[in-house]
């Protein structure tokens, strides 16, 4: 009890109010009481008494409240205080963190490096006096790998060459008393894969001599008898992008055109280099046998390095290609399928980045044009045309997109993409596929025959004409034979033909359409039946041999064949024209021009089915 009596004594006597004792608030309610007996003197003192105790707990009250306030406020600034205190400690932590990040990146950095640094050579004191000093040597020999590098067109990744006095960056790290660049020439010499390139200039009897060597390999000696210096440079930078990137200077020496001395390079990289090199020489080697017109050897080789590794898409773009040169329409409909799948799902392609994707649409492409997709296809070349440019791709891309809309019979890009098209080796291929698409495209044939072979007597003029050659035998002259057909000249045709392979996939469904035209139904018959085998996932084949199965009066065998086309290319409008065609004339005229509104559809721009709607 007495603690409880206590308490607000206290607190009063802090406020500075004087607290009334218990028993004189007991004395002052009995006089209260005792008002009504006739003591009104102690009534009044009583009654004074309340009113000063009511003042003092006013008072008492209003001083609580302002401590509440203050109490209040105290409360807040320790609640934010203790907030500050807390983001200064998560900020430490974040700071701690990304020093460490940073660490962990600048580590993960040097573990990947595998610059070849160039340090200054030994140089006679003759040559320094006229300034041309180690380190102008090696300045010059690094001049000489950047200039290669950047004239090699290849899409996989080059190693990069520096020159050792390059400079480091001197942010300094705080308490540690090293700089960034410090730590990170400390994380690349503990955990990278740098090769040091040395050498040394020197006089013999013979003339001035300058050694090379990467690493520990042996060096590569050169003399020159004049004493040029700068002769000596360039043998010794070659002599060290063989040493340190075989393929890449396989692909500098073949696009230079010394097509002899990459092939040896490839060859002997394939066979006795390291492992994860030769798939990419077998490649390479396969792309110079092409560029020599023996795609076979090319498909052989690119099958040879995918064995190895299947996951690199570059390989499976040089057997597509290979493959289309040959006229194999399914083969080349899996390598492109192949291609597409090491692009999309494998990070291990192997190309960088702009490669990768002018490959990616490529690709695409093709598989659209082999589904006769071309529509589709002509909308992916676009992008193609506004990427940085690899190896023609990009710049060919206007070109095959006007060819792929005149197959879909809009032929209204065709006037600009001839007058486009760059004067380049494939030019007229180019320009003959082009021909080609609008003739069929339009039906309109007249003067083909002669524009065709206008063209061909160009390839005799190209670098590579051997190849360009072996791809017109495929790709255009089954198609040359049928303009020379429509010009009047079977006989001519049915010679030209006989120059085509028989594992041709377009040469067979050329070699069904001529016979069919000149009479011979049953003929043409056998060899579209052919070409389906195959190829079975070719839609033009299924629409050829239906073509052929109507002509000999085998409609129900037709127009399963124009389903089957239909269901392989179902973007295609040309078999379900003809599946229309066929229904309407045996009677079956709803169904029919369902399918040719169908048609009209797919090619906004062909005139012929609204002309067969319009018919009664």
């Amino acid at each position: 009890m007495a603690e409880h009596g206590k308490a607000p004594e206290s607190e009063a006597e802090e406020g500075g109010v004087e607290a009334a004792s218990p028993v004189a608030l007991e004395l002052a309610l009995n006089g209260l009481g005792s008002a009504g007996l006739g003591d009104h003197a102690s009534s009044a003192e009583a009654a004074a008494f309340l009113i000063k105790q009511t003042r003092m707990l006013d008072m008492q009250m209003e001083h609580l409240h302002e401590q509440r306030e203050l109490n209040l406020n105290h409360m807040r600034w320790r609640k934010f205080g203790d907030r500050v205190t807390g983001a200064l400690q998560v900020l430490g932590l974040a700071a701690g963190a990304g020093v460490i990040c940073g660490v962990l990146a600048m580590a993960w950095s040097a573990s990947r490096d595998r610059s070849l640094v160039i340090d200054p050579f030994s140089t006679p004191p003759g040559l320094a006096q006229r300034g041309v000093t180690g380190a102008v040597v090696a300045a010059h020999v690094l001049d000489q790998l950047n200039s290669m590098q950047e004239r090699t067109d290849s899409g996989r990744a080059p190693d990069t060459y520096l020159d050792q006095g390059e400079s480091e960056i001197k942010l300094e790290i705080p308490e540690t008393g090293i700089t960034i660049g410090e730590l990170q020439h400390a994380l690349v010499q503990w955990l990278g894969h740098r090769q040091h390139i040395t050498g040394e200039i020197y006089e013999t009897a013979k003339g001035l001599t300058l050694t090379a060597r990467a690493g520990e390999a042996a060096g590569a000696t050169f003399t020159d008898p004049g004493g040029d210096p700068a002769v000596l440079v360039g043998h010794a930078a070659e002599a060290i992008y063989r040493e340190t990137q075989p393929y890449r200077y396989g692909v500098y020496l073949w696009q230079t055109g010394r097509d002899g001395e990459a092939s040896q390079v490839f060859e002997e990289l394939a066979t006795q280099g390291p492992l994860e090199e030769r798939p990419w020489a077998y490649f390479g080697w396969g792309g110079v046998l092409g560029a020599a017109g023996d795609v076979r050897g090319q498909a052989q080789k690119a099958r040879a390095g995918l064995d190895i590794n299947p996951r690199l898409a570059a390989g499976w773009q040089t057997l597509a290609l290979a493959e289309e040169a040959m006229g194999h329409a399914e083969a080349a409909r899996a390598a492109w399928a192949g291609g597409l799948e090491a692009l999309d799902h494998s990070k291990t392609h192997g190309l960088t980045p702009r490669p990768a994707a002018q490959s990616r649409l490529l690709a695409r492409a093709r598989l659209q044009e082999a589904r006769a997709d071309f529509l589709g296809a002509a909308q992916t070349w676009r992008p193609s045309a506004r990427l940085a440019d690899y190896r023609a791709m990009g710049s060919e891309a206007e070109i095959a997109a006007a060819i792929d809309l005149a197959w879909a019979h809009d032929l209204s890009q065709v006037a600009a993409a001839e007058s486009s098209v760059a004067r380049t080796e494939e030019a007229p291929i180019l320009l003959a596929r082009l021909a080609v698409a609008a003739a069929e495209g339009s039906g309109r044939w007249t003067g083909v025959a002669a524009r065709l072979e206008d063209l061909q007597g160009r390839l005799a003029e190209a670098t590579h004409a051997r190849r360009l050659e072996s791809d017109w035998t495929t790709t255009i002259t089954p198609w040359q034979a049928y303009a020379q057909l429509k010009a009047g000249d079977a006989g001519r045709a049915r010679a030209t033909l006989e120059a085509t392979p028989l594992d041709c996939t377009v040469c067979l469904i050329l070699r069904g359409r001529i016979a069919v035209e000149t009479g011979d139904a049953a003929g043409g018959e056998r060899w579209l039946r052919q070409a389906v085998a195959q190829a079975p996932s070719s839609p033009q084949a299924q629409l050829e041999l239906g073509r052929a199965l109507g002509s000999r009066g085998n409609v129900a065998g037709a127009e399963a064949a124009f389903a089957a086309a239909s269901r392989i290319a179902p973007n295609w409008a040309d078999p379900k024209l003809a599946l229309g065609e066929s229904l309407i004339r045996r009677g079956q005229a709803a169904e029919g021009r369902a399918a040719l509104q169908a048609a009209a559809r797919l090619a906004p721009a062909w005139s012929r089915p609204g002309e067969l709607l319009a018919q009664k």
